[in-house]
C-alpha cells in the first residue's frame, strides 16, 4: 500500500486520498482530499461574505456557462438558449430553500440548480426546468428525469425497509 504525508493536516494517508496532478513530483496533490475540500470550503464562504451582493449574480453565470463539463448536447442547449437570470434563481430558492427531492432544508451556499429533465436528454435550459436540490440528490439523480429519479427513490428507500 502506497501512503503519503498530507503537507496541510501532517498525517500519513494512503495515496488514494490524494488527488492526481501532472505537473507534480509524484503525480499527486500535496495535501488530501480532506484539506482540499476544507480549503475550497473557506475560500467560498470568504468569497461569499465579500462579494454578498454579487451572490445569485456568480451562480447565474455559472448556470448559464456552457464551457468546462457541459460538453456535447448540453453545452450546445445552453449557448443557444435564453440565459437564467440572477432574480429568477434567487427567487427560485426564496420560495422554497428546500431539496426538491429530499425536502431537506439547504441554506444558499448547499444549493444545487439542476435541471429537471437533463439537458443531455433534450431538457430546457430555462427556469421552468430547474429545481433546486442538495448536492446528494443532484450526484444520486445524474441523467436521469425527475420522474426517473422519484421512483429510483422508491426503489431504493425500499431496501431500507422491512
Amino acid at each position: 500500500m502506497v501512503t503519503k504525508i498530507c503537507s496541510k493536516c501532517g498525517e500519513l494517508k494512503k495515496i488514494n486520498d490524494f488527488e492526481k496532478r501532472s505537473d507534480s513530483k509524484d503525480g499527486y496533490r500535496r495535501y488530501c482530499r480532506l484539506c482540499k475540500k476544507i480549503q475550497t470550503d473557506r475560500a467560498i464562504q470568504k468569497w461569499i461574505e465579500k462579494n454578498q451582493p454579487q451572490y445569485w449574480s456568480m451562480r447565474s453565470k455559472s448556470l448559464n456557462s456552457s464551457g468546462s463539463r457541459r460538453k456535447g448536447l448540453a453545452g450546445q442547449i445552453i449557448k443557444l438558449s435564453e440565459p437564467l437570470k440572477a432574480e429568477d434563481l434567487k427567487e427560485l430558492y426564496e420560495k422554497s430553500p428546500c431539496c426538491f427531492y429530499c425536502q431537506v432544508q439547504l441554506n444558499k451556499e448547499q444549493v444545487v440548480f439542476d435541471h429537471k429533465i437533463p439537458l443531455s436528454r433534450n431538457g430546457l435550459h430555462h427556469i421552468t426546468n430547474i429545481s433546486v436540490t442538495c448536492q446528494d440528490c443532484n450526484q444520486l439523480k445524474g441523467k436521469k428525469t425527475d420522474d426517473e429519479f422519484r421512483q429510483f427513490l422508491q426503489q431504493y428507500l425500499k431496501r431500507f425497509t422491512c
